[in-house]
């Protein structure tokens, strides 16, 4: 009550497992539903968390950030909805290394820029090649900065599923990504609103304790997201297949790849019959032609072609 719960969580595209949160207060004194106590120590960590909760939400997203970042270096794309989708925001999070997927707003106050020109999304929509059929309407690569160097984003416009009247348009940072893949990553998103679902319903994260003590909320939160944590890393270990390592060893002895020496055959005989078809060569024209290629090839691999030569 009182509170905003900002919430970063981590994952593989398999678990999702909550990273940090911050308990997002007002920096307006009447807003405040508990303003904070002058007699608490200003180096103390209760301190340093009510500062926090009193700064602004784009300020707190990049300090839990940048948190992740500091700990889990290997993080390459951060995804968020259409709350965060400012180009501003992107920016920096593209300038600390990470490729961004997010939704977008449909808004005349933001501009992108596209064609030479800065357009909103809807005017954006409207010049893009549009497909004739799918979920996928189209796309179009935009310029996120429209003063100084350019980062160049896809916008990718999708049919919403409740209208499909309507549109919906992600947004990717990652221009190697086809259309397909960014829609597909996004959904990857999905998984953050099922773990708020969880420990709301299950958890009872807003249910358990009814208290005012900032401390206290920070605590009871903080328990329940380990709570979720030993959920989702039990349902890993007796549900994720990918955790059976000897499931793999067991289909690479029973389907065999095929060995060097085989594919070296059927190229050889792949190349005599069609140089028979092709150029109607006598078979000792063709032998003739079969000598000059083995001589040509490297020693290593010159020597394999003759041992099987041999054997035929």
């Amino acid at each position: 009550m009182g509170f905003r719960m900002l919430t970063l969580g981590l994952t593989d595209g398999a678990t999702f497992i909550p990273f940090a949160f911050s308990l997002l207060s007002s920096h307006r004194k009447e807003n405040q539903l508990c303003p904070m106590d002058a007699s608490v120590d200003g180096r103390s960590k209760r301190a340093h968390l009510r500062k926090e909760s009193q700064e602004k939400t784009p300020e707190v997203f990049f300090n839990l950030l940048d948190g992740a970042l500091k700990h889990c270096p290997l993080i390459s794309t951060i995804l968020f909805d259409s709350w965060f989708s400012f180009p501003a925001l992107i920016r920096q999070c593209a300038h600390r290394g990470l490729s961004v997927v997010c939704m977008l707003k449909n808004t005349p106050k933001i501009y992108y820029s596209f064609g030479g020109k800065a357009r909103a999304l809807s005017s954006l929509f409207n010049r893009i090649q549009k497909r004739p059929c799918g979920n996928i309407i189209g796309s179009g690569v935009v310029n996120l900065n429209l003063t100084g160097k350019p980062l160049y984003a896809r916008i990718v416009f999708v049919r919403s599923e409740k209208q499909k009247s309507q549109w919906l348009a992600l947004l990717s940072t990652d221009l190697t990504l086809s259309e397909e893949e960014i829609v597909t990553l996004y959904g990857k998103r999905w998984d953050i609103e099922v773990f708020f679902k969880m420990v709301k319903s299950v958890l009872k994260l807003t249910r358990e304790f009814q208290v005012r003590s900032y401390d206290a909320l920070v605590s009871h939160t903080s328990i329940v997201f380990i709570r979720y944590i030993m959920l989702a890393v039990i349902a890993r270990r007796n549900t994720d297949p990918r955790t059976f390592g000897e499931l793999f060893y067991a289909c690479y002895d029973e389907i065999q790849d095929m060995t060097l020496m085989e594919a070296l055959a059927l190229l050889l005989e792949l190349f005599k019959s069609t140089m028979k078809q092709v150029f109607v060569l006598s078979e000792e024209k063709v032998k003739e032609l079969l000598i000059y290629f083995v001589n040509s090839l490297p020693a290593w691999l010159k020597g394999k072609v003759l041992v099987l030569n041999c054997e035929s």
